[in-house]
This record gives structure tokens, sequence and C-alpha cells, in this order.
């Protein structure tokens, strides 16, 4: 076989990044490309399962990385780890691959552990102990990495890929077990947990008792695994903080964390004390969420202060209490580097921030306006801001278009995205967005809103002065019986620019068939590669409508219109 050097080799595995089987066959070639992938697939994979057992199996991996130490601690304070773990060491250090540290990862662990059999008897299973109210990115590692390389360390390794490398692979072992993994947090933290759990006989441990046992052993084997990621992983990229574990107090946190550039936090439970020092190791933070902010963390303000090119920032506070002044003149601080801001409270909509933000290019906005005088309020901030250089808008349960029309007609006209998104309400006088858009946003790529037929008419010059629309998404959840889809149809047929290649519209509004035949007829000559009637079972999408898009698909008119019949 040709030999590769090194640098062409990760060249092309970069390039199968993507590919996550074709990277496993290739971990069985030999010891130098087992050691160019494995770094590769821990770096950043996904936290997805298609198997309960391939899901134990990696976190028993995880879990055979403690260090002696930590697995001793744990069996002193009946933490009971699976027998495998306990016997194997693994063959490498996998978790220094590792370049983030995700919450819902160690909590997957925590409930292997702790509550195995309810845990994994379900077939459709979520971490019990933190249900989110927010969308979140899970990130974590890949149960297919597991399975390759136990293939590779049940098989290959065993027959002989190469001969050197049980001795080299037991040498690393060695020097992990006895020098990289032998280190403490402070032997005082080990001393009170001991005497916290070990408390009491077993015929005086009541209810109330086992309860609280089995917290404090959840938060002792917490905090071996955070350790482990700590000491372990050296500049990580990507954090998840939503725990009170003193991160940046662990043995190992000035390397861990240097390099960090993006880091979600749950702000309440996490000291200030720890964040100052996270002030002073991460000074490179580009993307920062913070959620359940309901007080103020001067750590964590500390932390803000401290970066030196913050771009995108998102805050989701405590809707019980959101004392927020003192956060929001951090973030009015770095006014001239955040160019992404997405806002979920009007309390932290000020107008402070709002005019600070002189380089925004990305704005998200959502909030519930069933509190009128705040609304009031940011519709007031909205008529005084200005963001030059907006290129995308997206805002969620606001229906202040006159507001929104307002700052769209002070930017530049570089907008490209434009979002609005109403949650089921009605979209009365759309109209005027809708015709800002089309007379300032004349590079606008996609839009999605909601609107009314009476609207309709503006459409036209939308599609004539945007001649770089590509996709487009009319909604409604007005319902209608009259054909006043028609209109429409025949507005985009006869003015969409070739750019338009995906069209979403709303099946509240009722449509001819002759309409919708002469409507795709239209794109007959340029392909949509997009097509949907979204159906919100109103009964307007019949199934001629479906059999007629169905045609179309059929015959190539539309690529795909999947998801949508």
């Amino acid at each position: 076989m040709t030999n590769f050097n090194s640098d062409c080799l990760r060249i092309i595995f970069d390039l199968l990044r993507t590919d996550r089987k074709s990277l496993r066959s290739c971990l069985l070639v030999n010891k130098e490309w087992f050691h160019l992938i494995a770094p590769m697939l821990w770096k950043r994979c996904s936290w997805h399962f298609h198997r309960i057992e391939s899901e134990k199996n990696l976190i028993n991996t995880i879990l055979s990385c403690l260090p002696t130490s930590s697995k001793k601690l744990l069996s002193d304070n009946n933490v009971k780890l699976p027998l495998k773990v306990l016997l194997k060491s693994p063959f490498f250090n996998y978790i220094s691959f590792c370049k983030f540290i995700d919450f819902e990862i160690i909590e997957r662990i925590i409930w292997m552990v702790f509550d195995d059999e309810e845990y994994f008897n379900s077939e459709i299973y979520i971490p019990k102990t933190y249900e989110k109210i927010y969308p979140r990115i899970y990130r974590g590692i890949n149960t297919e990495i597991y399975e390759g390389i136990n293939t590779i360390i049940n098989e290959e390794f065993n027959t002989g890929i190469d001969e050197e490398i049980n001795t080299e692979i037991n040498e690393e072992i060695n020097t992990i077990i006895n020098e990289e993994f032998n280190t403490g947090i402070d032997e005082e933290i080990n001393t009170e947990i001991n005497e916290e759990i070990n408390i009491g006989t077993d015929d005086e441990i009541d209810t109330e008792t086992c309860v609280e046992r089995n917290l404090l052993e959840k938060n002792l084997l917490r905090q071996e695994i955070y350790k482990l990621f700590v000491s372990q992983c050296k500049n990580i990229e990507e954090l998840s903080w939503e725990e009170p574990q003193p991160l940046t107090l662990f043995p190992g946190a000035s390397t861990c964390f240097p390099r960090l550039h993006s880091l979600s936090i749950r702000a309440d439970p996490v000291s200030s004390e720890a964040l100052y020092e996270m002030a002073k190791i991460c000074k490179c933070l580009k993307i920062l969420t913070i959620y359940e902010y309901s007080q103020e963390n001067y750590g964590l303000i500390s932390l803000i202060d401290a970066q030196e090119n913050l771009k995108e920032v998102s805050i989701y506070p405590n809707n019980n209490r959101n004392d927020c002044k003192e956060l929001i003149k951090a973030l009015e601080r770095k006014g001239d580097t955040i160019t992404n801001l997405r806002l979920c409270s009007f309390s932290i909509m000020l107008p402070s921030l709002l005019t600070s933000l002189i380089n925004l290019k990305i704005g998200n906005y959502c909030a519930d306006e069933t509190d009128a005088d705040k609304f009031k309020k940011f519709q007031q901030h909205l008529t005084v801001s200005e963001f030059p250089n907006l290129q995308v808008l997206h805002t969620k349960e606001l229906t202040c278009f006159k507001e929104l029309s307002m700052l769209i007609e002070k930017t530049r006209g570089n907008i490209i995205k434009v979002s609005v998104d109403l949650a089921y309400k009605t979209a009365e006088d759309t109209g005027m967005l809708i015709k800002a858009i089309a007379k300032y946003c004349p590079k606008i790529e996609k839009l999605s809103t909601c609107i009314e037929p009476n609207d309709f008419v503006h459409v036209k010059s939308l599609l004539l002065n945007c001649t770089n629309i590509s996709s487009i998404v009319l909604d409604s959840f007005k319902f209608s019986e009259s054909n006043n889809g028609d209109m429409l149809l025949d507005i985009i047929s006869r003015f969409a620019p070739e750019s338009l290649v995906d069209i979403s519209i709303s099946g509240n509004w009722n449509y001819s068939i002759n309409a919708l035949e002469s409507f795709l007829e239209s794109f007959r000559e340029r392909t949509l590669n997009h097509f949907e009637i979204i159906d919100h079972h109103t009964g307007n999408v019949t199934d001629r409508h479906r059999l007629t898009v169905s045609r179309y698909v059929f015959e190539g008119v539309i690529t795909d219109s999947d998801g949508v019949w």
C-alpha cells in the first residue's frame, strides 16, 4: 500500500470528518491511521444513540478513564461503578482528545450509574434531572466511535496490526495511571464528602437520609467526572456549564480553558468566584449564552469585560426576576464587537443597549406581549434604535410591524434574511413590513413571515425589487374558505425572479386546483428545489392538492416536497 505522510492523511481524514462510518473503517488500517483518526472522532462528535447498549458501552469507556484515585474515592463512598470499569483501563487517554465539556453528557453518565434500570427501559429517553424549556443544541460523543475503538482493541490489537503496539499502549496506560490521573482537587473536599456520606448505620437510615446520601453520592461522581475532563482536556473550545461545580478551581483549569470560544452557562447556580477565575484564564470567548439570570453575578460581568472579541450573545433571563442592570452595562461596553444578539425578555431590551450595538449584524428578539407596559416601552426603544450593518433580523411573538419597518428603513440595504414568527398570532398590517423590505432590502435572500390576503398586493413589489430572493415562506394562522390563495399563486408565478427556488405558502388559504396547476406549470422551465403548502389541518389541503403536487414532483418540476403531504 502506498504510504502517505501524516499531513496528507490529516487532510484526507478531515474531508471525511462528516462520514463517521468511513472514518471508523479507517481506524483498522494500522497504528498510524488510528492515532490520526481517534482524536478527530473524539474532538467533536454527536451525542445521538440508536441503541441503548451502545450508549452504555460508551459511558463505560468514559468512566474507565477515571484515575485510580477517583475510582477508589467513589468505591469508598458506596458509588458502584460497573465491574468492567473498575477492572479495565483504556488503551488511550480518549478524554484528552475532547474539545468540549457538556452538561448533558455528564448527566447521562450519572443516571446510568445510579438509575440504570429506570433510565434505559424506555424506547425514547432524555435526562430526567434537567428538563429544558428552551431549545438546545446537543453535543457529545458518538457511540459509533466506541464500537470502532472496541473492535480495534478486542480484535485487531490482539492479532498484531503492529507487534510493537501492545508494548507502547501498556507504557501509555502506566503513564496515564501513575502520573496524569493521580491528581486531587483538595484533600479537604474529599474528607468533607466522606464525613457527609458515611453517616449513621443501616438501622438508623430513614428515607430522608437515603435521599440525602444519594444526592451526595451523585455529586461526588459528578465532581470526579468534571475533574477528569478539566484535568485531561487541553484548550477545549466549547463548554456547557450548568452545575455549581467550581470548574475553574479544579487542577488543569489553566490549560483547559484559555482557548474557550463558546460558553453556555446557567448563571444562577455558578458562583461568582468560579467565574472570576474563568475571567483570568479565558480572554477569547466569541459566543456566550446565558440562561436563568435572575440576579447580578459580578463574576459573570467580570468575564464579559475580560473578553477581547465577543461576537455573539444570547440571554434567557429568569422569568421570576430580571435584575440585569449591571449585565446590560457590561454588554454595552462590548457594543463595538457584538455582531449577533438574542434577547428573550423586554426587561433587558433597554435603549442604552440597543443603541450601543453599532456593528450589529444579526438581531433576534423574542418576548411575550402580555405585559403591555413593557411591550410599549420596547416599541419606543425600537423607534430610536439604528443598526446600519444589520444583515439578519429574527423576531418571535412580536407584532410591532410599524417599529420593525422603521428599523429596516435605517439599515444600509445589507439585510439578507428576515424571519417574523408570530407563534399563532394573527398578522394584521404586515403589509408595511413587506413594503419596507421591498424598498430597503434589495439584497434579501430569505424571507419568512405571516401575512393576510389583503396584503398580498405588496408581494408583487417585493418580488420585483428583491431579485436575489431564493426562499420565501408566507404563512397565516387565520382560516379562510374563499379561494383567496389563487391571487397569491398568480402573483408569484408572474413576478418571481429566477433566484426564487424555495416556496412555502399557508394551507389556511384556499387554492383552486386550476390555479395550483397553472402556478406549478410556470416553474417547469426552472425547477423548484422545494415547494410546500403548510397544512394546518383545516381541510383546505385536500387529496387532489396532494396528488397535483406529487405529479409535479414525479415530473421533476419540484425537487423536494417531503414532510408536507
